[in-house]
């Protein structure tokens, strides 16, 4: 890992890395299969707790809104580990810019869409200095972000708004991928109006008069995370392969990676270790999104058989299930009357999802819908079979997990 990038690209190619790496797991294979990894019943187990909802509440998109309208634009102390605190420190925040970064809040407030299940946008201001932000992006449905959560760290220069914004990347697993072609493990954003990749005319360039934050984070979510393959994306190099087999092949292996790397690093990681001053939004977001996520976990899971990374998916796949039947996503003291209770309702799975699943694995899916409509029918008295130690069960279960999250990073 303390190799640069470039003395590591001089001793091995990338494909040469990934066959290292999957060496070294198929050497670890048996060990795993014998201390760490979830029996089939414990996963099962965990999956009907996250599919359970103890308020047989399935809420709409609207209320997702209702939910997180608050966290569009926020502020918060201490923005711990923020990329640019260094830099803002050795300059002061001049009363001029002040006032043009509080105009610059009010048209985040007003130009960001209102939070969709589909896709969001929440910017969360230092407190001790407007010149440093962050922001929290939600991958689109059907692309393989989807569900997960990006994080950039964001600082004003001086001499905004004639100087475009500063935006790094964080979400990249410690430096070990890059999410799109114009998202690089380094953190370096690819974007004209950012002035970090070339513009194709003059109104994709910063504009001192037009341009703001809220154009910005606008275009990463549209043009880069709202997706679908982006194996063929501005950069990547393969876009004459569009519409070939070779392209189609590409993508769909392409694909995979990201989809691993969402379930890894912008969804378990976020849900294990949530971003300073977005702990709510990450909280509400995965406690709604339990139902929906599981299923799409399920379905990129099974879609990954056959392939060198379906060992990984399971891995991630079963961490992802212990994280989501934890106690983190309940509700706080100060939520339980806003929400009746203290769970979280829950958005029902895609359809598109559901489809996908009664493909790949029809006795799962039926599970999935006899539970479902069990718990809805408001007959949880009525289930059989011994009771479950819930917090013995997450206990053990969140020690595995972490123990695979650990290997997994060797």
């Amino acid at each position: 890992d303390q190799l640069s990038h470039a003395l590591s690209n001089g001793i091995m190619d990338r494909d040469q890395i990934h066959r290292f790496v999957d060496e070294l797991g198929r050497v670890h294979k048996n060990v795993i299969a014998k201390t760490l990894l979830m029996s089939p019943e414990e996963v099962a187990g965990l999956e009907r707790r996250v599919l359970e909802n103890e308020q047989n509440t399935t809420l709409e998109d609207d209320a997702y809104c209702g939910l997180l309208r608050n966290w569009i634009v926020s502020s918060d102390t201490g923005m711990t580990g923020h990329f640019y605190e260094p830099h803002a420190k050795k300059s002061l925040l001049s009363q001029i810019l002040g006032k043009v970064l509080l105009r610059d809040a009010r048209r985040l407030w007003k130009d960001l869409p209102r939070p969709h299940p589909n896709a969001s946008i929440y910017v969360c201001y230092a407190e001790e200095r407007m010149d440093i932000c962050r922001s929290m992006i939600v991958g689109a449905t059907g692309t393989p972000y989807a569900g997960g959560l990006f994080l950039f760290d964001i600082c004003y220069p001086q001499l905004y708004p004639n100087a475009a914004p500063m935006c790094h990347f964080m979400t990249t697993g410690g430096g070990q991928v890059r999410f799109s072609p114009n998202l690089y493990n380094d953190g370096k954003v690819c974007l004209s109006l950012l002035g970090t990749t070339s513009a194709g005319d003059q109104s994709q360039r910063w504009n001192p008069s037009t341009s703001s934050l809220a154009q910005v984070l606008l275009s990463i979510q549209s043009q880069i995370l709202d997706v679908a393959e982006p194996y063929f994306a501005e950069g990547g190099g393969h876009g004459g392969l569009q519409g070939t087999a070779a392209g189609r092949a590409g993508s769909a292996r392409y694909n995979n990676e990201i989809r691993l790397s969402t379930l890894r690093h912008a969804i378990n990681d976020q849900l294990r270790s949530p971003p300073k001053g977005f702990e709510d939004v990450v909280r509400r977001h995965f406690a709604t999104f339990r139902r929906r996520l599981l299923i799409q976990a399920k379905v990129w899971c099974l879609e990954a058989r056959g392939t060198e990374l379906h060992d990984r998916f399971e891995r991630a796949y079963s961490e992802l299930v212990v994280l989501l039947s934890g106690d983190k996503l309940a509700c706080e003291q100060w939520e339980e009357r806003e929400v009746g209770g203290r769970t979280f309702g829950a958005l029902p799975p895609l359809s598109d999802d559901l489809e996908a699943l009664q493909h790949l694995d029809k006795k799962w899916y039926e599970s999935f819908e006899s539970e479902l409509r069990h718990k809805d029918s408001s007959e949880q008295d009525q289930e059989s079979g011994a009771p479950v130690d819930d917090e013995e069960l997450n206990e053990r279960m969140l020690a595995r997990a972490i123990e695979l999250s650990l290997l997994e990073r060797i």
